[in-house]
């Protein structure tokens, strides 16, 4: 399966590159602690309760293939 991978420089140039992994297998997995800060930086409402559901997967290994500049 490829995906794609987006990054940018300080200066806003944006690359762009294909990503080859197999699929995510899912994987027992516990919360213990969590923040309300992806949350808060995004304007969204902050929850005052632990997740309701969560999922986990092991590990992939990831082929990156070369960026290139992203032309729009």
């Amino acid at each position: 399966m490829r995906y794609l991978l987006f990054s940018a420089t300080a200066d806003g140039t944006l690359f762009t590159g294909q990503v080859h992994h197999s699929p995510y297998r899912l994987a027992p997995v516990a919360c213990d602690l969590w923040s309300t800060e992806p949350a808060r930086l995004d304007g969204l409402p902050l929850p005052d309760t632990p997740p309701a559901s969560i999922l986990g997967a092991d590990t992939v290994d990831v082929r990156v293939y070369p960026l290139r500049k992203h032309r729009p």
